[in-house]
């Protein structure tokens, strides 16, 4: 729009003055187009792509392997996170502590538990040499561990000893596992899974079930895992679920990392939601919940519960529900869709084959590297390396640092741009003619998407997440602060120039009138750079030193006009300027910086009164 103003005021201009020929009309058209390179922020791919990459990079070394590049950005967006709580929250390494055997709750390994530990089991412990590797899932590893500590004998003895007939994997959606063995008499089925699922299959009397239930509960109540295991005589190889001989049960505990804990709180502060999506039932979830100071107050349901509502009753309770117990993949998968519906950015942790669904519908979705499976790590944007949720809060945090690098380049083009735009067309306006030819625009091109510009996208991660909220889906990437100092900024410049075109209040020789405003110009937008670093309202001065790959970007390409100006001078219609008008050009330009210290004060404290009003 710019670009035709100024080609149109040109246009007219020459008609007026009867000096509208071929030739001018062509200059005017190759002028226009210059400024519209100029004006055009064409580096913004190339510092969008080269800020993800190196942030890719860093967070590599993090134990955050990013997959797809935009996962960078969209993870510092990041509003709920729906996460998982064995392998994330807790170390992965679950062991049996205690077992009660039959209906009387004794504390022995019955030949019918051993059997149901190995045979009814998908796990499989692979040993080679000096290394030790576990397939499968935590808990049916923690059996077959117990079971070899317990016997001394290698399990794979026992398990291949008897012949599995018919085998009911465990799905989530119905919480057991059923193996059948074939024998001369008929079959043995072997049924393991949650406690509820057995309890209602066995054939227990009420006061024997109340016994085992409190028991059992007493168990979850510190936050341990309880399965319990049963089987039955049948004459078919397929049985109805009921008439179980109760065998017992045992308690597996799977120790919370230590360095949850700090990053909960972290992500509390920081505005993130941690909802736990648990296999658990409701007692064990809450009592981690608890542990990890996440209720506040919140809604613990089961799985079970949310099935039985519509999608506009769950939305109305989802904000306030920070744990689904007994959950499943579908559940998972419903709430994420329902999350997002509701505008928030969600971020899903997962690592078994039925998270799949989940991980692809999340903003984000982060697979665990070690645990989890080839087709969770597919469907997912991170994997994480450690399987910890520390990790998830550094990729969150890395996220918002490159989401505001991102604005630091924008702030800085989109003021060259408004100065550049703005100066060109009062000078057009005021009859100054085009204040820069052809090769100074492209220099000015090169300084706006160049090394200066570049470097503004690689300032380091700052350990600030807990001071800013998340950002929304609808949020403009130049907030109103931002339009504020580019509006300031971009003014400032252009005034600043045309006062030294009309006036020349520098007082420095004619000849050099066109070198100390280009000058000026380029030096400006430099010092500029330096403002743009801070997005907020703090002084630059505390900001001045840190980002040293700026310092040396800002020192190269100052010698590189120095040169310009005073030996390629000819190359660009310059004249030299002496020792004194490089003072003189230095000061005003350092104006820039004072300009926005001094929007900034004013902004504090106009907010700061306002903040005391409220009180």
């Amino acid at each position: 729009i710019a670009t035709i103003i100024v080609f149109i005021i040109s246009i007219t201009k020459l008609y007026l003055s009867k000096s509208l020929t071929f030739i001018n009309l062509q200059e005017a058209f190759i002028s226009a187009v210059v400024l519209i390179v100029a004006a055009v922020p064409e580096g913004l791919p190339t510092m969008v792509a080269v800020s993800l990459a190196l942030n890719m990079i860093k967070l590599s070394k993090e134990n955050a392997l990013i997959k797809k590049m935009v996962a960078t950005e969209t993870a510092g967006a990041v509003s709920v996170i729906c996460t998982d709580k064995t392998g994330t929250l807790t170390e992965n390494k679950m062991s049996v502590v205690k077992i009660f055997s039959k209906k009387e709750l004794l504390e022995e390994f019955t030949e019918q538990l051993k059997i149901n530990f190995v045979v009814n089991n998908s796990a499989e412990i692979v040993k080679e040499k000096n290394k030790t590797s576990y397939v499968g899932s935590g808990s049916e590893t923690a059996l077959l561990k117990y079971y070899e500590s317990r016997t001394k004998q290698n399990y794979k003895v026992l398990k291949n000893s008897i012949v599995s007939e018919c085998i009911v994997p465990f799905k989530s959606e119905n919480k057991y596992m059923i193996t059948s063995l074939k024998h001369n008499n008929g079959y043995t089925h072997l049924l393991k899974g949650a406690r509820e699922v057995v309890l209602l299959a066995s054939n227990l009397e009420k006061e024997e079930k109340d016994k085992i239930v409190l028991k059992m509960q007493e168990e979850e109540l510190k936050g341990n895992r309880v399965m319990a295991f049963a089987h039955k005589e049948s004459s078919i190889k397929t049985d109805a679920l009921k008439n179980y001989e109760f065998d017992g049960f045992v308690v597996l505990k799977d120790k919370l990392r230590k360095e949850v804990y700090e990053a909960i709180k972290i992500s509390k502060k920081a505005g993130i939601k941690v909802k736990i999506l648990t296999g658990d039932n409701k007692l064990t979830a809450t009592t981690i919940a608890r542990e990890l100071d996440l209720i506040d107050g919140g809604e613990i349901v089961e799985g079970e519960s949310l099935e039985k509502i519509s999608d506009i009753e769950l939305k109305k309770r989802l904000n306030n529900i920070v744990v689904i117990a007994r959950s499943t993949p579908l559940i998972k998968l419903r709430v994420v869709k329902l999350l997002k519906e509701m505008n928030e950015v969600v971020a899903v942790t997962g690592d078994g084959i039925n998270d799949a669904p989940a991980l692809r519908h999340a903003d984000v979705g982060f697979s665990m590297g070690k645990s989890g499976s080839e087709i969770a790590k597919e469907a997912s944007d991170v994997v994480l390396i450690d399987d910890s949720f520390t990790s998830v809060i550094k990729a969150i945090n890395f996220g918002r640092n490159v989401y505001k690098n991102i604005q630091r380049f924008i702030l800085f083009q989109l003021t060259v741009n408004m100065s550049a735009v703005l100066f060109i067309i009062l000078s057009v306006i005021f009859n100054f003619g085009q204040p820069f030819n052809t090769l100074q625009l492209l220099w000015i091109n090169i300084i706006m998407d160049g090394p200066p510009a570049l470097t503004l996208g690689l300032g380091k991660t700052e350990n600030s997440l807990e001071k800013a909220k998340p950002i929304k889906r609808d949020t403009s990437i130049v907030n109103k602060n931002m339009f504020i100092k580019i509006t300031i900024n971009g003014i400032a410049v252009s005034l600043i120039l045309i006062l030294q075109t009309a006036f020349n209040f520098l007082q420095v020789p004619s000849t050099m009138q066109s070198s100390v405003v280009f000058t000026m110009f380029i030096l400006m937008q430099l010092f500029n750079a330096f403002n743009c670093q801070e997005l907020g309202s703090a002084s630059i001065f505390k900001k001045m030193g840190k980002n040293k790959v700026m310092l040396l970007a800002f020192g190269i390409t100052f010698l590189m006009h120095i040169l310009i100006v005073q030996v390629f001078n000819k190359a660009f219609g310059l004249v030299r300027l002496d020792v004194l008008s490089w003072v003189k050009v230095i000061s005003v330009s350092l104006l820039i910086v004072i300009i926005t210290e001094v929007y900034k004060i004013v902004y504090r404290q106009t907010k700061r009164i306002k903040e005391q009003k409220n009180k």
